[in-house]
């Protein structure tokens, strides 16, 4: 599981000179804001675990086949081509993802939450979370399309678990 810092993790480039404060300002009960350099996500509960899985698509993402309880869709754009998946205030277990630099990307973020009672009833219960996060170039939509010549292209993904 990994523990995000002050309720929320990040796909951002933090190479780029930009700012991950600008993504801050989402709508109330939003789990995510995304825009020019990646996205913020906001966890559910003071105390969170989470689960953490990242799709990164050559072409618009297929739909889930699980069922989540909130989702967000957006934007964000990439300037260097070096992601950041973790922490805000960074940690040896975030993930670096390669993604093309100079290009407009969607996002898809699902999340599903389950609260765990403490076992000793002094403590604090714990908020377990499972994020599914999908990503393609805005610029590709080819979920399932046919060529001239009758072949069907379905976009393919490659996927990064984060459970630290």
């Amino acid at each position: 599981m990994f523990h995000p810092e002050f309720n929320q993790f990040m796909l951002f480039d933090l190479e780029s000179g930009r700012s991950l404060s600008a993504l801050a300002s989402a709508e109330l009960g939003a789990i995510a804001s995304s825009g020019a350099g990646g996205a913020l996500f906001f966890t559910h509960h003071d105390i969170s675990e989470a689960a953490v899985e990242l799709e990164v698509w050559d072409g618009e993402a297929a739909a889930p086949a699980e069922v989540f309880e909130d989702s967000f869709e957006g934007d964000f754009t990439i300037s260097t081509g070096r992601a950041v998946l973790g922490a805000v205030t960074a940690s040896p277990n975030d993930r670096v993802v390669e993604l093309p630099a100079n290009d407009r990307y969607r996002l898809r973020a699902f999340r599903t939450r389950s609260s765990v009672p403490p076992e000793d009833p002094d403590d604090v219960e714990i908020s377990e979370q499972r994020w599914l996060l999908q990503v393609w170039p805005a610029n590709r939509r080819y979920a399932s399309t046919r060529s001239a010549t009758g072949a069907t292209r379905t976009a393919s993904a490659t996927v990064l678990r984060l459970t630290c």
